[in-house]
């Protein structure tokens, strides 16, 4: 049995512990002013879920990571598989959004996310 459509999350921590959080436009589609971490569909053209995640932190926050520094945390079923990968960045890199679906960022502990938060970004942090 399929799961369809797998999409891939990107938590980045900067090297005191902090995550990068994103917060939706208002002309969002979906969930407007709500946080989240980048992600996004796995596409036709991404070679994994891994590259994935690399592709949506790099379009959604414009911080290229390789491959190598990629770790998979875990993966649930939300109807789509989720896959949920973790990096530790060697320092906090400037963040810029490049896709227009995002208006601001934040680098915060995870249990510190602002409010509201997307309900796939509880369930994530209800896990660490």
């Amino acid at each position: 049995m399929g799961f369809g459509r797998q999409a891939s999350i990107i938590m980045a921590f900067d090297p005191e512990g902090r995550v990068l959080v994103l917060r939706r436009g208002p002309t969002a589609p979906y969930k407007p002013g709500h946080w989240n971490f980048p992600g996004g569909y796995v596409d036709p053209t991404d070679a994994s879920a891994q590259e994935a995640a690399l592709r949506e932190l790099y379009e959604e926050a414009n911080i290229l990571l390789p491959l190598s520094s990629l770790r998979w945390a875990f993966s649930y079923r939300e109807p789509s598989l989720i896959n949920v990968f973790w990096a530790r960045l060697p320092y906090r890199p400037a963040v810029k959004s490049n896709d227009g679906e995002h208006d601001m960022y934040a680098w915060v502990f995870p249990q510190q996310i602002p409010s509201p938060m997307l309900p796939s970004i509880q369930y994530i942090v209800a896990q660490l």
